[in-house]
This record gives structure tokens, C-alpha cells and sequence, in this order.
């Protein structure tokens, strides 16, 4: 016999194996078809968020080795010529959220601070 009651179905989010396809359990975090890790969107989101904040705090730490490059470099006055309009230049550049060229990067590194440059160069984001 066939049961004629009809049954009322109630669709949730369900979460799938991006692997094989099989059907997860909400807080599963390996699939049980096939054994590989499962992928969860929000662990993908609070990575960016962590990879940006780093991004500021690079930033914000050649900000500061731009300018005691400039507070060192005041004992010979020459070295100021170039030291404190590239670190207006970078500074504004940050503070606006603009792309910083890959040639000022490594003339920074050069001719400013040695680790300011290598901070430049590690910051994806500016």
C-alpha cells in the first residue's frame, strides 16, 4: 500500500561536499562520502578581513619608518631633499586609499629606509 498522506516538506540551507556533492551535516567539517575537508564561506570572509587589517598594519608600520628615516636623516641635510617629500607622497597615497607604484616601492627602498621599502613591497592592498 502506498501511504496517500501528503507530507509538508520545509527546505533549509543545506550544505554540500564540494568535493563528491554528498549532503552535510550544518557543523560537519569533513565530509563523511569522501573524507575531504569542507569549505565554510565564513572561514573564507574572516581570512580577507584578516589579510586587509595586516595590510593596514604594514602600512601604518612604513608609515613610521618613513618618517625616522626623515628624523635620521636630519643630521646631513641633504638626505631630507628626498626623504620628506617621499614620505608626504606615501603618506597621502595611504591616507587615500590610492596605488602606490611598484617603482616608488623600490625607491623607498633604496633611498628612504631599507625596511620601510621591504614593507611597501609586502602591502597587496596600497
Amino acid at each position: 500500500m502506498y501511504n496517500l498522506v501528503k507530507r509538508k516538506v520545509v527546505v533549509f540551507d543545506r550544505k554540500f561536499c564540494s568535493h563528491c556533492g554528498h549532503e552535510l551535516l550544518d557543523d560537519a567539517f569533513v565530509c563523511p562520502n569522501c573524507g575531504c575537508r569542507v569549505d565554510d564561506v565564513k572561514e573564507n570572509i574572516n581570512c580577507e578581513s584578516q589579510k586587509q587589517d595586516a595590510n593596514d598594519v604594514l602600512a601604518t608600520v612604513a608609515k613610521v619608518f618613513m618618517i625616522l628615516a626623515c628624523v635620521s636623516s636630519g643630521i646631513l641635510l641633504l638626505p631630507l631633499c628626498w626623504t620628506i617629500p617621499m614620505t608626504m607622497y606615501y603618506w597621502k597615497a595611504i591616507d587615500n586609499g590610492e596605488k602606490v607604484p611598484m617603482s616608488f616601492k623600490i625607491c623607498s627602498l633604496i633611498f628612504v629606509n631599507t625596511i620601510a621599502g621591504i614593507l611597501m613591497l609586502c602591502d597587496t592592498k596600497h
